[in-house]
């Protein structure tokens, strides 16, 4: 390759690279704003609170005062501290909002997925400069990439996380250092943002040992991703214990399994039977069931909710016999649960969308003022006045994510020649394709069926189909120099 050839695939890649990221941006500027959702706000006050435990604890050990001098995290114990919205995409969410404003954060996410988007496709998309950063564009234009980008939430890194496991369990032999290092410190912050991620990243692990390749070439590699899910788990358990230490209390977990049998039935028809005789204190809340999961967990309506309403002992309580009571309608009900579960993940499976980012946050609870005028101009975006298209929007993604699946399984059913598996393009397209039904299994057994849940991941599916028409559209180019030549 000439210095000359060089330096235009060096322009085209660094101006297709800006084209992207103007892409991916595109959201938010037409809602006018970066896209917030209630659960935003949550994660805001768990980074703002941990921020002021250590601005708290920092201001007594310079002034040398005892630590029985109420730190800020002891003055809600009366409340309990939940730590269901991570405290490390909080602290990200707070630094970044009070250097850089209400954008901050949607740009980092932005060159964060812009960065893995043009890794991916310098090295698995075999297609020249030009036509692979058109394709990546288009992909996150019409996949709903692009919404989860630029949305204060951590939904964006679960499709990241898997698209870093498949790059590296793929391609990592071939990566320099810098390279490996880079997925792996996106595997390492998705597990961090959120706990959902690490079970997506065990069972995609645990699956991916069934492909003969990962266990033959890729266990080094399948090793250092056990790393990194490993630590982010220590992570999220120094958490637990710095709020132990800090309110003497341990943190109330959030009971989702609970709440899913709840939201199917299960469990209510199991608490019908047992509570004469066990007199658990979900029992009390049986009058407001059947109930969604949702409402379970986090309406605050005192008719309707239990665990967003009840007071903080209540819902100890209620979190410490979680385990009791799943355990008890698995043994009652098997199969009634064993059929509502795959119910539940072979719909999540095909819901995919942005409709649910049309819910409008507040910071009703304990408002911070920092975060006020965030809010307050949130009402003036798209999505606060309803002309935001997140229903057109999802069809378009639906039709994208369906088209995709049924175009891969054609590229890969057309396959004759040689041993499909060796190729690399087709190894991380089905190691993208076991981390979208990872998803699916974690979303819709243990949380909820909701559209943004598979929308986060339903981009690799279009990923996966260009990676493979460009493997065939290069192989049909190479068969066709090789005629010429004869």
């Amino acid at each position: 390759m000439s210095a000359r050839s060089g330096e235009r695939r060096g322009a085209i890649w660094a101006a297709g690279s800006a084209l992207l990221l103007v892409v991916l941006l595109l959201p938010a500027w037409i809602n006018r704003q970066p896209v917030m959702y209630p659960d935003s706000v949550g994660y805001f006050h768990a980074g703002y609170a941990a921020i002021k435990q250590a601005a708290r604890e920092a201001d007594l050990h310079l002034r040398h005062l005892p630590a029985a001098s109420a730190p800020s995290l002891k003055r809600q114990e009366s409340d309990g501290v939940a730590t269901a919205r991570s405290v490390y995409y909080g602290l990200t969410y707070v630094a970044g909002y009070a250097l850089g404003g209400v954008w901050a954060l949607a740009l980092a996410q932005v060159l964060l997925t812009g960065a893995c988007l043009v890794l991916a496709g310098r090295r698995a998309v075999a297609l020249p400069p030009l036509w692979t950063v058109g394709a990546l564009c288009a992909m996150a234009l019409v996949s709903g990439l692009n919404v989860f980008a630029v949305t204060a939430m951590p939904d964006v890194f679960a499709g990241l996380m898997l698209l870093s496991a498949g790059m590296l369990l793929t391609y990592g032999r071939r990566m320099p250092r810098w390279e490996r290092l880079f997925w792996l410190a996106v595997v390492l912050i998705a597990c961090l943002y959120h706990k959902a991620h690490l079970a997506i990243l065990a069972l995609s692990l645990a699956a991916a040992l069934l492909l003969p390749f990962t266990r033959r070439e890729g266990w080094k590699d399948f090793l250092l991703l056990a790393a990194a899910g490993l630590v982010a788990l220590l992570g999220h358990a120094a958490v637990d214990l710095v709020v132990r230490q800090a309110t003497g209390k341990a943190p109330i977990s959030t009971p989702f399994v609970l709440a899913r049998m709840v939201g199917d039935g299960t469990a209510e028809r199991y608490l019908r039977d047992a509570c004469p005789a066990r007199h658990f204190a979900t029992c009390a809340y049986l009058s407001r069931m059947p109930m969604r999961e949702n409402d379970f967990l986090w309406s605050h309506d005192p008719d309707v909710g239990v665990m967003g309403v009840v007071p903080a002992q209540t819902r100890a309580a209620i979190a410490g016999e979680a385990n009791a009571i799943v355990l008890g309608t698995l043994a009652a009900y098997p199969l009634e649960q064993l059929g509502a579960t795959v119910r539940n993940v072979m719909t999540q499976l095909g819901d995919v969308g942005v409709s649910e980012y049309g819910l409008l946050p507040t910071d009703t609870i304990a408002p911070i003022p920092m975060l006020r005028w965030a809010l307050d101009h949130y009402a003036a975006s798209g999505i606060a006045q309803g002309w935001m298209p997140l229903g057109a929007i999802s069809a378009m993604m639906r039709a994208v994510y369906f088209a995709s699946l049924v175009g891969i399984g054609t590229l890969l059913w057309q396959k004759r020649s040689g041993p499909v598996l060796a190729r690399p393009s087709v190894r991380l397209v089905l190691l993208l394709l076991v981390g979208v039904c990872a998803n699916a299994i974690v979303s819709g057994a243990i949380a909820g069926v909701f559209d943004r849940y598979q929308g986060r991941v339903a981009w690799l599916a279009p990923l996966g189909f260009l990676v493979l028409l460009a493997m065939m559209l290069k192989e049909r180019s190479r068969g066709k120099s090789v005629l010429k030549a004869r």
